[in-house]
């Protein structure tokens, strides 16, 4: 059983591992401390469900319908280049950056607070659901393979491949602070407010080939 658990564990890991979207959103809101709990949560637990929809057969609904799918690639590609956009006039245009890594939870009263939390509960959102190969590598990919087991052994695998996206998350948010002496100069914002938007840029092209074919 802890083989299985194990196996799991292993194979999400080595599917979210890569540094897409979803990755270095939670990567920037470490380095600022922004909302980080709740967009780790979000992040994990929309994996965590994703997984159990899943292992209880909606990846089979999934592949009956294709339309869905090309619908989130669509989404995922208009979505991805307006975030590299945004990320790049940024890098380039954006006189004054607040440097300072701050915590949200300080001024949980502030109206410019609150709609901080609000835009990264929702960036969150987006960078995870709107990413078609999210459904691909969860719900078709890693359902299949609970589909092979019954009843403990399903729930077991499936405890294994959410625990890996918990661990995942938690790990590249909080671990994002032994990081932050390098972003204390603005440089070092517009750099990577660069290299990230030209990485949703370059995922957004990978899509719209992924679509085509």
């Amino acid at each position: 059983m802890f083989t299985v658990f194990i196996q799991a564990f292993a194979i999400q890991i080595g599917l979210i591992i890569a540094i897409g979207a979803q990755n270095a959103f939670v990567l920037k809101c470490g380095l600022k401390k922004q909302t980080l709990l709740t967009v780790v949560l979000i992040c994990a637990f929309c994996d965590a469900v994703l997984i159990s929809l899943g292992a209880l057969g909606f990846g089979v609904l999934l592949r009956a319908y294709p339309f869905f799918v090309n619908v989130m690639y669509i989404f995922a590609i208009i979505y991805l280049l307006i975030y590299g956009f945004s990320c790049l006039r940024n890098a380039f245009f954006q006189q004054q950056l607040d440097v300072e890594v701050y915590d949200f939870s300080q001024y949980t009263s502030s109206k410019t607070s609150k709609s901080i939390y609000i835009k990264n509960a929702t960036l969150a959102l987006a960078v995870t659901l709107l990413n078609p190969h999210v459904y691909i590598d969860t719900v078709v990919f890693l359902g299949g393979l609970a589909g092979q087991y019954v009843g403990l052994w399903k729930l077991v695998f499936c405890l294994g491949a959410i625990f890996a996206s918990f661990i995942w998350f938690f790990s590249i948010g909080y671990g994002a602070r032994f990081l932050a002496p390098l972003f204390k100069k603005p440089l070092s914002w517009k750099v990577l407010d660069f290299l990230i938007g030209v990485m949703m840029w370059f995922i957004a092209y990978q899509l719209y080939r992924s679509f085509l074919t």
